[in-house]
């Protein structure tokens, strides 16, 4: 039984990370360079909600999985979907506040939004390192020998 959840928290965190990794280095960019500013931020702002809603959820199912198993990843899992959630429902309507503001003349919207957005960067990369973390670990101490 153990055996299982490590297996599938292995796959799904490694899902996860697949995910994070292509809206991050492909999605991300390549809609900003092949579209003008205005459709490429509500085509990315129209992601985003979804983008961390499959953080949040594939970052719980290991989290559950690895609690139930015991596993110190369990906490590392937790971080991500923690971060996420509030990435979600209180980072990005901020973001897109302050952007909303700027492009409607605020002077002083630009640098709470870059700001921001740092801050947002800061917390996806985060999150990519502590995934990284959770999937060698998983790893390690539990499908190594399989």
């Amino acid at each position: 039984m153990e055996q299982t959840l490590f297996v599938v928290s292995f796959l799904v965190a490694s899902m996860l990370f697949g995910a994070m990794l292509f809206f991050s280095f492909l999605v991300a960019p390549i809609t900003f360079i092949k579209l003008e500013a205005k459709p490429a931020g509500q085509l990315i702002r129209s992601i985003f909600p979804h983008y961390y809603l499959i953080v949040i959820v594939f970052s719980l199912i290991p989290t559950v999985l690895l609690t139930l198993a015991n596993h110190t990843s369990a906490i590392l899992m937790l971080v991500i979907a923690l971060s996420g959630l509030f990435s979600r429902q209180s980072l990005i309507p901020k973001i897109n506040n302050y952007r909303d503001a700027e492009i409607a003349g605020d002077k002083s919207a630009k640098s709470k939004f870059d700001r921001l957005h740092r801050l947002s960067v800061g917390i996806n990369a985060g999150q990519i390192i502590l995934l990284i973390v959770s999937i060698v670990n998983i790893f390690q101490t539990g499908l190594r020998h399989i």
